[in-house]
């Protein structure tokens, strides 16, 4: 897949997700070093990071140099049933991704950076998450 990429120009993502080969960055960084092909890059979900109560700030020092695509999403989360946990707008939930997308900034990140939202609410999410972005960084 990596070889007909390059046939392409375009990259191949490997999403960091938990219960996945790739569960945690170091497991990541690992399946690019054995597939050993310049294509294949990560995805950083710091949402699904935390999930293992792993934190997006150290994981992404690890990965940084690898990553070409950011899922960006909050929740509040339920570590005693998944099933309870609430999604938010970014900047509503567990995670400090203020905190983040200003290390993202001073790293000069120039890769992508989605907004991941399931479910009937997703689109309000995604609504209220690019309201609350426009309102820290545009000052």
């Amino acid at each position: 897949a990596a070889q007909m990429a390059d046939g392409y120009e375009v990259n191949i993502g490997l999403e960091i997700h938990y219960d996945t080969y790739a569960d945690t960055p170091e497991a990541a960084l690992t399946f690019l070093k054995d597939v050993g092909h310049p294509r294949l890059r990560t995805i950083f979900d710091g949402s699904n990071l935390h999930v293992n109560r792993i934190d997006q700030l150290p994981a992404l020092e690890k990965t940084f140099h690898t990553n070409s695509h950011i899922h960006l999403k909050n929740y509040r989360w339920n570590f005693d049933n998944w099933y309870l946990s609430e999604p938010t707008p970014i900047f509503q939930g567990d995670l400090d991704q203020k905190a983040f997308l200003k290390e993202l900034m001073n790293r000069q990140y120039d890769g992508f950076v989605s907004l991941e939202y399931f479910g009937e609410h997703a689109f309000t999410h995604i609504k209220e998450s690019l309201r609350e972005y426009t309102s820290v960084f545009s000052r």
